[in-house]
């Protein structure tokens, strides 16, 4: 695909992925320590506080003629419809300024 876009005029390749964080929820991980368990604090969330729950951040890597950019977007809350959506809109915002008329898009 890369090679591919490379020949045409106006044509680059973006490779886009998303991740999220909650500083509630305990992360997905091992523990090869020996000598001592490794113990996660559960975290709650009081009623006035203002922080979100949860962020994320998208990114797309641009590869349009002959350099690279890496475009990134945080937005608050975990990645669903409408935030994908503003991304999406966003990169085609950004392509449009840089005379990008074609945009395939490979999703991890």
């Amino acid at each position: 695909m890369i090679e591919e876009a490379e020949k045409r005029e106006g044509w680059a390749v973006g490779f886009q992925d998303e991740v999220w964080w909650s500083r509630l929820t305990h992360p997905n991980l091992h523990s090869w320590a020996d000598d001592r368990l490794l113990k996660l604090i559960e975290q709650t969330k009081e009623k006035d506080d203002p922080a979100p729950k949860a962020f994320a951040c998208y990114g797309i890597d641009i590869r349009f003629e002959k350099y690279e950019e890496v475009w990134i977007r945080f937005v608050e809350g975990n990645p669903k419809s409408d935030p994908t959506i503003d991304f999406m809109k966003w990169i085609l915002e950004k392509t449009a300024e840089q005379n990008i008329r074609v945009l395939p898009v490979n999703d991890h």
